[in-house]
Formats: structure tokens, C-alpha cells, sequence
């Protein structure tokens, strides 16, 4: 699940970089605070569904999230 979150950070990141969005007005499309989007970018924080997906929909990409079961 970690390798995943990762991935999803870095897509985020990338989209962020190309499209020369600033953290204040990502957090703010968001509907976030900004310190949170921080921390979320540094990895040290794994967000929500809900708010990665309006992390993403800021952006203006789709993400589609489901539930893995661990267990298997």
C-alpha cells in the first residue's frame, strides 16, 4: 500500500510542477489547509480517499480509489 501511496504522491507532484500550481492554491482549491498539502507532498502523512481525490480533482486529473484487503 506504501509503493501505491508513493506513486500517487509523485503523479500529484508531477501535475503540480508542469502546471505551476502554488501549495497555497492547491490547498485552497482543495478545500485544505495549506500545512496539511505539505505534509501530505513530504510523505509523511497518508491522507484520506476524500482528500486525495480533491487533491487530484484541484489539479484537474481523475482518480479512482478502491479498497485492497491486506490480508491476502
Amino acid at each position: 500500500m506504501k509503493q501505491n501511496f508513493d506513486d500517487l504522491i509523485a503523479v500529484l507532484e508531477a501535475e503540480i510542477k508542469f502546471r505551476g500550481i502554488l501549495k497555497k492554491d492547491l490547498a485552497e482549491a482543495a478545500g485544505i489547509a495549506p500545512h496539511t498539502v505539505s505534509v501530505i507532498l513530504a510523505r509523511k502523512h497518508v491522507p484520506g480517499a476524500a482528500v486525495l481525490m480533491r487533491l487530484f480533482n484541484a489539479v484537474g486529473l481523475e482518480v479512482f480509489l478502491r479498497r485492497v484487503d491486506d490480508k491476502e
